[in-house]
């Protein structure tokens, strides 16, 4: 009996002194990830950050349709651009518990306003046309094999869908979509905060792609989309 009870407490210290470690790693990396977010937004004036954020979820609940439930917000990071536009960058992390082990999943997004009304149009993954058993196609023709796109305007389709985007959401698992004064961006892994910032750059460039014809035409839209608010979420 003294034996039987010497090893369960030599198993619950064991236990303790791992999570215990677990814990202090954690906290290591927090405040290694915290001193890169504040060198990064150094050169980024009016920007801030919080490293939990869980107020933000009611602005994304359609961008984390594919997250398990509460999905936890954490890495904000938001502020200005130039020429009038804002923009916000967050990392997500969800789990549930499957058998014997625990399931993850991590994505990040990335949104930027513009002052102006954009194309409604959309990028992404599609799973009903695999790439797998992919039809051949010419040479500098858009390959479709396992990616969805909508747009309203030819125009802009032909601007942003070209084979590089679709090459990058097939490779990089990123979907996108234009939507009123908004983009909204998200790629299906956590990315270091360099990363994130990348992402906003990406968003916002993405609009510098369309032609001045095809931004004169999304002007005339009726009440468009803010951008994702309380309200609206995105």
């Amino acid at each position: 009996m003294h034996g039987t009870g010497f090893r369960v407490l030599v198993g619950v210290g064991c236990f303790v002194a791992l999570f215990a470690l677990l814990g202090l790693w954690g906290w290591r990396q927090d405040r290694a990830t915290a001193r890169r977010v504040v060198e990064l937004l150094a050169s980024r004036p009016g920007w801030s950050w919080k490293q939990k954020a869980p107020e933000v979820r009611f602005r994304y609940q359609r961008a984390v349709l594919g997250h398990f439930s509460q999905p936890k917000f954490t890495w904000w990071m938001s502020g200005p651009l130039s020429g009038g536009r804002t923009a916000e960058t967050v990392r997500v992390s969800s789990e549930r518990s499957r058998g014997k082990g625990t399931e993850h999943r991590t994505s990040t997004i990335a949104v930027v306003v513009f002052p102006f009304s954009l194309p409604s149009m959309s990028l992404g993954p599609d799973q009903s046309r695999p790439v797998v058993w992919q039809t051949p196609v010419a040479p500098g023709q858009p390959d479709w094999a396992g990616v969805h796109g909508d747009s309203e305007d030819p125009e802009a389709a032909a601007a942003l869908f070209t084979p590089g985007a679709l090459d990058r959401v097939r490779s990089g698992h990123v979907q996108w979509r234009m939507e009123g004064c908004a983009v909204v961006l998200i790629q299906s892994r956590g990315l270091t905060p360099q990363g994130m910032l990348s992402l906003v750059d990406e968003a916002a460039g993405l609009v510098e792609r369309l032609p001045a014809a095809v931004l004169a035409r999304a002007v005339t839209q009726p009440n468009p989309w803010p951008g994702p608010t309380v309200g609206q979420p995105g």
